[in-house]
């Protein structure tokens, strides 16, 4: 017979492994290695623990804060895949047209940090939602569990 107990660590178990496959680690070293390719290895070192630490405290603070600040702001699940959408609709545009598309310094180590490495590769849409999944489901402690591993890991 199945308890209560076994039911938690089974679905605690089945988070951490989503959390770990959206983030995809294994797959974020292309971009990575691309992005950092002129900078050197020290630099590169810097750069992957500043994404690492930035993409921990955002996932952190929608795990504690995230459900809240979208109740005051009166943001509904709607508006996110409404605004979502309009912001790809926005970039495939740009894409597709051969618009001037380089968002990115890559000279700038403190830029590839932020963004694009901890925003929103690590802590992208998919990762930030399921940690605010997780954050109903589970006590906070969980939730920081599974994100600073998770985070580590990626």
């Amino acid at each position: 017979m199945t308890s209560i107990a076994d039911i938690n660590l089974i679905l605690f178990l089945q988070s951490l492994i989503t959390l770990l496959a959206i983030l995809d680690p294994i797959g974020n070293i292309p971009i990575f290695s691309s992005l950092t390719s002129k900078l050197s290895k020290k630099e590169r070192i810097s750069t992957v623990n500043k994404s690492v630490i930035i993409s921990t405290f955002i996932l952190l603070g929608f795990g504690f804060f995230g459900e809240y600040l979208f109740i005051l702001l009166g943001i509904t699940m709607n508006d996110l895949k409404l605004i979502g959408g309009l912001i790809l609709l926005i970039f495939s545009i740009d894409y597709v047209l051969g618009r001037n598309t380089n968002y990115l310094d890559k000279n700038s180590e403190t830029n590839l940090a932020v963004f694009p490495l901890a925003i929103p590769i690590l802590a992208g849409p998919g990762s930030i939602s399921l940690v605010l999944v997780m954050s109903g489901l589970f006590l906070k402690f969980f939730v920081i569990i599974i994100s600073i591993f998770v985070c580590w890991c990626s």
